[in-house]
């Protein structure tokens, strides 16, 4: 049976703070230190492409799309973009005026904003949100197309994909790595057109995946995942002098192998029996999670001062004194009358 459009909006938020969570544990697990924390990273990979997935389940299958709406939010991401990106701006004029004051030092508002969109400058983290803007700006053209069509753009984008990722084994390189996230739209086109296409075999998957089975094949794919990804992340595709840097798992993004293991949790988050009791927990929750993505790099700057997360242990408590600080920081923005401006899409 097919759940209902407000159960399955819980589900994608559940699903929305667990990659939330993901992510931080990508930005402070420290991969490089033990076997047990690259594991612990690894697992976190899903993060990335869920959230794109999660926007195409909702974006491509409204009733229609316009451009004014495209447009509307493409203005509230430059909105959270220009105002971070003034705060900091006024931040550092403080700290010239008291620290340095006999200092004098340029700063461009413009080239900061639009450095974050392009993975550059204080808040490189805004990648995600240059992404997001290409996105809309295509989505009247993803939105409008035929379920079939959309079926064949997967699956042209799963090769060009696959194409890339087998071209960085052959090389013992990632060649993604050439061009910056914002811009690698095969991957985030492919998986947002899935999440969207994804919407219309919910029913299929549940009546010939029974739950009890659904559990063991995401169970047996994250074991697999996780051993595959360390052997080649380590052995096979290189980063880093003389390959000691663990592989980062945005190279991983492109394997058609991680793609399914992210449908299996896409499609597990969506049956996930949630009751009615944590439906206002998961709603009050989802809400913080865009600020926990803006504002946690900042927190991993300031903690890295004090915290020095070289072993297990400590990388540990790295991971979970930024993730709960940078929720209640965002807790305390989505309070205040202002909150919705900075955090909120």
């Amino acid at each position: 049976m097919q759940m209902s459009s407000h159960h399955n909006n819980i589900n994608m938020n559940m699903l929305k703070i667990t990659a939330c969570i993901a992510v931080v544990g990508l930005h402070t697990l420290q991969k490089d230190i033990s076997l047990f924390n690259s594991v612990l990273y690894y697992l976190c990979g899903f993060a990335v492409p869920s959230f794109f997935m999660v926007g195409g389940y909702f974006l491509m299958n409204k009733t229609s799309v316009s451009m004014r709406y495209s447009l509307q939010k493409v203005l509230c991401i430059l909105r959270i973009v220009i105002l971070w990106e003034l705060l900091y701006f006024l931040a550092k004029i403080c700290q010239e005026c008291f620290f340095h004051g006999d200092e004098e030092r340029e700063f461009d508002f413009v080239e900061g904003v639009f450095g974050g969109l392009l993975q550059k400058g204080f808040f490189w983290q805004f990648w995600y949100l240059g992404a997001l803007i290409l996105l809309y700006i295509m989505l009247p053209v993803l939105a409008g197309i035929s379920q079939k069509s959309r079926l064949k753009l997967v699956i042209f984008l799963a090769g060009v994909m696959f194409g890339f990722y087998i071209f960085s084994v052959i090389r013992g390189e990632p060649v993604q790595r050439n061009v910056i996230q914002t811009f690698r739209l095969w991957t985030w086109i492919f998986y947002f057109v899935l999440g969207g296409l994804l919407r219309d075999y919910e029913k299929w998957w549940s009546e010939k995946i029974a739950f009890r089975l659904n559990i063991i094949l995401l169970a047996v794919f994250t074991i697999f995942v996780l051993i595959y990804q360390n052997l080649v992340g380590r052995f096979v595709i290189h980063e880093g002098i003389n390959g000691l840097s663990v592989l980062h798992a945005e190279y991983f993004y492109d394997s058609i192998l991680m793609a399914c293991w992210i449908i299996i949790i896409f499609m597990t988050s969506i049956r996930l029996p949630l009751s009615g009791s944590t439906f206002g927990l998961v709603s009050s929750l989802e809400g913080l999670t865009m600020g926990i993505y803006i504002v946690h790099p900042i927190i991993v700057r300031i903690y890295q001062r004090i915290i020095h997360p070289d072993t297990l242990f400590m990388s540990l408590c790295f991971f979970v004194m930024v993730l709960f600080t940078s929720a209640v920081i965002v807790w305390l923005i989505h309070k205040s009358p202002w909150g919705k401006y900075l955090i909120h899409l």
